[in-house]
């Protein structure tokens, strides 16, 4: 089976300082990370992104929901941020529901338009989703953005084979146009996110099962400090097993 095309992206907020360390590591497709606070000064912030766009030639692929406990307040202010800066893709992930709740997808795929995907996060430590719970969302009509971290720490902690789990995820025909992103980064037990090579998962061999399967994009969700790190140590293994990296 030939191996497929992967293009490593970064994260930042709106911060205009922010956005010139990440451009200076060498990323050029980035995903949003939010606060509340980003979408109480919406304006400024669609302003800055834009601004970044213009300056540094950048694409912005994402935006991630912001961890607040008004959810359904912040995830309408995500969608509003998104159209105006043109931003194609809503990741959506909360700490305070369950995403893939039934209720919660149902109101999703209503709310949805021809301007922007909405796509479901699998759970970490707080809401543990399993390969069945991803396979269930996704049989819904749901599309996913895989976290590998939260997937590691979600195994391990229900005993199960991790690199067993995620080839069956991969390798599901059915599943193949339903993952539209990847957040990417290294994870111990108790602690995800971390730089990649810094934790217990074994990327050689996490790597070598998802570009058998996946092409599109992957987020290094990895310390901002890392990125450009953990991008060189990514796109070794992956030129090792001659995937293309765009």
């Amino acid at each position: 089976m030939p191996l497929k095309s992967i293009k490593l992206a970064g994260k930042f907020p709106p911060d205009m300082k922010d956005i010139e360390e990440r451009v200076a590591q060498g990323l050029d497709t980035f995903e949003i990370h939010l606060r509340g606070s980003h979408l109480d000064e919406l304006e400024e912030s669609a302003e800055i992104l834009l601004e970044a766009k213009r300056k540094f030639k950048i694409d912005i692929i994402s935006v991630h929901t912001p961890h607040e406990e008004n959810v359904e307040f912040y995830f309408e202010k995500t969608k509003e941020l998104a159209k105006k800066v043109g931003i194609p893709i809503i990741v959506f992930h909360s700490k305070f529901v369950d995403v893939f709740d039934e209720e919660i997808v149902e109101k999703i795929m209503k709310s949805e338009d021809s301007s922007v995907d909405i796509i479901v996060e699998n759970g970490g430590i707080v809401l543990v989703h399993t390969l069945e719970d991803i396979e269930d969302v996704m049989s819904r009509g749901m599309l996913v953005c895989f976290d590998i971290a939260h997937f590691w720490m979600n195994c391990e902690s229900t005993g199960r084979d991790f690199y067993k789990d995620l080839k069956k995820l991969f390798s599901n025909k059915n599943n193949s146009d339903k993952i539209k992103l990847i957040h990417y980064a290294d994870s111990v037990d108790s602690s995800d996110n971390l730089a990649v090579g810094e934790g217990a998962i074994n990327h050689k061999k996490a790597l070598s099962i998802i570009s058998k399967y996946y092409s599109g994009t992957m987020i290094l969700e990895v310390p901002p400090e890392k990125q450009g790190e953990s991008k060189e140590v990514v796109e070794k293994i992956l030129t090792e097993m001659k995937v293309k990296n765009n």
